[in-house]
């Protein structure tokens, strides 16, 4: 996905709006609106900032690995999701 969608998605997964993020990262928030629009090609260290600010690193993939990392990120997150289900579980099954 270009640059643009990933810093948005990521900042949503967050929970955080573009106003929040950019007092975070002490960036101006229009710059937020013009990095999101599609076709945007930001510096590498406003990218290095934003990405820190989300709890992210800036990272070159291959394109052809991209669908088997998101998958493998996907299926950890989910495990984590789980365990954290079946603790609670137990937690109120034994109170």
């Amino acid at each position: 996905a270009p640059i643009a969608s990933q810093l948005r998605l990521l900042r949503h997964f967050r929970g955080l709006s573009q106003v929040e993020l950019s007092r975070k990262v002490k960036l101006a928030q229009p710059e937020f609106v013009r990095l999101e629009k599609k076709g945007s090609n930001p510096r590498t260290d406003t990218l290095e900032r934003i990405a820190k600010g989300l709890g992210a690193r800036v990272e070159l993939i291959p394109e052809k690995l991209i669908p088997f990392i998101a998958a493998r990120q996907l299926r950890a997150h989910g495990e984590a999701y789980f365990q954290r289900v079946a603790i609670s579980d137990r937690a109120i099954t034994h109170a």
